[in-house]
């Protein structure tokens, strides 16, 4: 029950950050950057 809380709030953040992704502009390939390696580390996860 618990990894499925956790997934279910990764899936709600990702949703949340992806909408405020392309605002970012210049930055774009800095939080491309740190959000594929917290994708890794939470797939690593499951």
């Amino acid at each position: 029950m618990k990894k499925i809380l956790s997934f279910s709030l990764f899936l709600i953040i990702g949703l949340a950050l992806s909408q405020f992704l392309p605002a970012l502009g210049e930055n774009y390939n800095t939080v491309k950057m740190v959000s594929d390696t917290l994708l890794y580390i939470c797939l690593a996860y499951i």
